[in-house]
Parts: structure tokens; sequence; C-alpha cells
């Protein structure tokens, strides 16, 4: 009987892995594919079961698999989700995971602008662009779980150095949903998105009268919110931004900082140190 080389099964025993991750990935793919092309939500949700449940897979097809699990549980599609699937999760990822809006939310969001727009119409624009009208995102959890693996690459000595954790595009994005969590009142999310993407972020020190420096930050939001440039959905954004900061001007200084140390890239952009958001 022929043996291998030592050599050779070094390299076995590297590629191995390898493949049973590339397995893994291929398996949740394949199974995405089948859901949203073939409407197979049955065969989909097996699939991922069958991956976020087996500790063998690595963690981050598992983390990918368990998210679109329990984004088809929430849309109403008969699933095997066992607890396990989000207690073995990293730590960092938990959090998104409670706290998720129910499905049903989209419909009674629906109700209530169909309502406006019949007791209002004129008023059915300006209601649209209220935090309390957003419509829940219909998958929240996966893009959550694709923009934090590529981080868990990096060589963790750059973290410690303070390089950024990802370019600026991406952070605005990041921003943008603490933003829309904060103004509909879900801090939990917020905050579970605030420790995973920016742990070291630290909001800008206020310098000199807080009563001119809450003037100035109003006077820059007007700004922003005149741009010709704005896409739609950040200029809902700003507008919401501009209804919550005028409540927190009536309360006092204090209130607006309290605000913006909860909105990173926000607060800076406010602060005069950052670009308009695109």
């Amino acid at each position: 009987m022929n043996r291998l080389p030592g050599a050779w099964l070094g390299v076995l025993a590297a590629v191995g892995p390898l493949a049973a991750q590339q397995s893994a990935d291929v398996a949740v793919a394949a199974a995405w594919l089948g859901e949203v092309l073939d409407l197979d939500a049955a065969g989909a949700a097996r699939t991922y079961a069958r991956i976020a449940h087996d500790a063998q897979h690595p963690v981050a097809a598992r983390s990918l698999a368990a998210a679109r699990l329990c984004e088809l549980q929430r849309l109403g599609v008969a699933t095997d989700i066992r607890a396990t699937a989000i207690t073995e999760l990293p730590p960092a990822l938990q959090p998104l995971f409670t706290g998720v809006p129910e499905a049903g939310d989209v419909a009674r969001t629906t109700a209530r602008l169909v309502a406006a727009a019949n007791e209002e119409p004129g008023e059915l624009a300006a209601a649209l662009r209220l935090p309390e009208h957003a419509v829940p995102a219909l998958r929240p959890l996966s893009p959550e779980v694709l923009a934090w693996e590529p981080e868990q690459t990096r060589d963790p000595r750059s973290r410690q150095r303070g390089a950024p954790r990802r370019n600026t595009f991406v952070d605005r994005l990041h921003a943008q949903q603490i933003l829309r969590f904060e103004l509909s009142g879900d801090t939990a999310r917020a905050d579970a998105r605030r420790k995973l993407y920016f742990d070291q972020w630290k909001p800008p020190v206020w310098q000199g009268d807080p009563m001119e420096t809450v003037r100035s930050i109003r006077t820059r939001l007007q700004t922003l919110r005149q741009g010709r440039e704005l896409n739609p959905q950040t200029r809902r954004d700003l507008d919401a931004l501009q209804v919550a900061l005028d409540k927190a001007a009536d309360s006092g200084p204090q209130a607006v900082q309290g605000l913006m140390a909860r909105l990173p890239v926000y607060a800076e952009l406010l602060a005069g140190v950052e670009t308009q958001p695109r």
C-alpha cells in the first residue's frame, strides 16, 4: 500500500478546513438562490438550519445561516431553529438578534400611512419623513453579518494602532442605520450596532458656549438638508434628524449633546469636521 509523504499530509491537513469552509459557504449561497429564485423557502430553511446547528462549520457560515433562518422565521416560514444557533454565535453578533421588529410591523406601518393619506392627503409626504412611519426592513440581520465578517480577517494589530475600521462610505452606511434606530426609539439595536462597528468611537468634545454650539449644529443641519445631491432616503433621514434636534434643543444644550453622543459620523459632520454623507 502506498503511503503519502509527510509533506502531502501537511498539505491535506491545511486544505481540509478550507474545503469545509467553502462547502458551507456554497451551501448557504445555494440555499439563498433557491429561496429567492425558486421560491423554495422551506428547502432553504432546512439548509440554513443544518449549517447553523453544526459546530463543525466555520463561524461565518453559521452566523449567516442563522441570520437568514431567523429572517425566514420572522416572515412566517416554518423553521427548525434552536437557541444554540444564536447563543453559539460570536458575542459581538448576538445583540443584533434581539429586539428585531416583527414582520407584521410592515403591515401596521402601511396601514398607518393609508389612514394618513385618506385623512389628509396633503400631509402624506410629511408623514413619510417621520421615524414612526419608517417601514421595518424585511431582511435586517443578514446584511449585518455580511458587513461584520470582513472585519474579522483584518490584522488585529491594526486595530491596536487605531487604524480605521473600514472605509468612510461603509462607516456612513452603518451610521445612517444607527440614526434611524435612534430616531425610531429602537435603542437596543442602535447600541448593538455602535458596539459592533464603532466600539472605539468617541463624540467630539464641545468647546466654548454650549448655546452657540447648538446654534452651529442646527445651522449645519439646515445647510445639509438643502443639498441638491442628497438621495431621497438621506434627505428623509436628515429631515427626521432635524425634528429630533429641534425637540432636543427645546430642552437645552445637554439634550442636544446627549443626542449627538449617540450618532457616530453625524456628530462629527455637524461639528464641522466631516463632509456631507451621500
